[in-house]
């Protein structure tokens, strides 16, 4: 890359993190005025603040949000609801959060995710290592990977870069070597 072209991409990047702080300034400043359903969304967690300092001023940034733990109580009348409604209007997850003391995304968040645990399988048991390499006894779960591990006995190196005629044995090498000739 020229020393123009790395000028002008130093400053692309300047441009957007001055971007991305505004943004959080604007967005502390307004939080309060935002609708509490926007909050719920956006809810932050006090132990994970970072502060940023760009131009001498400090700006907070986003926070992980903190994982809920629900109570005995409420794990068991969310139950018995799904069991009920596993589809539950807004009006009755608005009831129920109420009812439990929860915020209303929660309660969505809790029926989006139960759905999808019993949407989901789980495996019974691990994938077993079917694929024996004939030169190392080593086994692998999937055939493209005992494919790509018998090069290494074998020497072969099916991805050659046209630009410089290197060789390499894996597709992720053959990737990382391309940029280099893109980077000039």
């Amino acid at each position: 890359m020229d020393v123009e072209t790395q000028k002008a991409f130093a400053e692309y990047i300047r441009s957007l993190h001055i971007w991305f702080l505004t943004f959080l300034a604007y967005y502390q400043q307004h939080r309060a005025e935002m609708p509490s359903h926007q909050i719920d969304n956006m809810d932050l967690n006090d132990n994970t603040q970072i502060q940023m300092q760009e131009r001498g001023q400090k700006i907070a940034a986003i926070k992980r949000r903190s994982r809920i733990s629900f109570t005995e109580h409420q794990i068991k009348e969310l139950e018995a609801a799904f069991a009920n409604v596993p589809y539950p209007k807004s009006q009755y997850k608005k009831d129920l959060a109420r009812q439990l003391g929860l915020s209303e995304y929660t309660v969505f968040s809790w029926f989006r995710n139960k759905r999808t645990r019993i949407k989901t399988p789980l495996r019974a048991e691990p994938l077993e290592r079917r694929f024996n390499c004939n030169f190392c006894n080593k086994s692998f779960k999937h055939k493209h990977h005992l494919k790509e591990h018998q090069r290494i006995h074998t020497g072969e190196k099916p991805y050659i870069c046209v630009e410089c005629g290197r060789a390499f044995s894996h597709s992720g090498s053959f990737s990382h070597h391309i940029r280099v000739h893109t980077k000039k």
